[in-house]
């Protein structure tokens, strides 16, 4: 799973590394850094990874869900979200709780 996760990242251009980047500040910085590239990419990817491997194999992979978790909490940061923009922060914030604790449900 590690090389998977670290080919498909490197086929985006994104490193497989700042799984567990959650301070405001620092998370700012990253997304300053390429316009959110890296950091949006490897949420996306991670979450989209941990639903899929779920669905399709009704189980999970203990690193993906660790980091589809930390990934989930980036993502309802202040930071993420009005990176994100658009509005609705509140609603997006409730709708990751909900993927957080289907995540959490899961026994790996």
């Amino acid at each position: 799973m590690e090389d998977f996760i670290r080919d498909e990242l490197a086929s985006l251009g994104v490193t497989d590394e700042g799984w567990d980047l959650l301070d405001e500040p620092g998370l700012q910085r990253a997304l300053d850094a390429d316009k959110g590239a890296a950091v949006l990419a490897r949420d996306d990817f991670i979450i989209g990874l941990a639903f899929s491997q779920l669905l399709t194999e009704g189980r999970l992979d203990p690193k993906v869900r660790q980091r589809a978790l930390i990934a989930l909490r980036r993502q309802a940061t202040s930071a993420v979200l009005s990176f994100r923009g658009g509005g609705g922060e509140e609603e997006r914030r409730g709708q990751l709780r909900q993927f957080e604790q289907i995540l959490d449900s899961v026994l790996v």
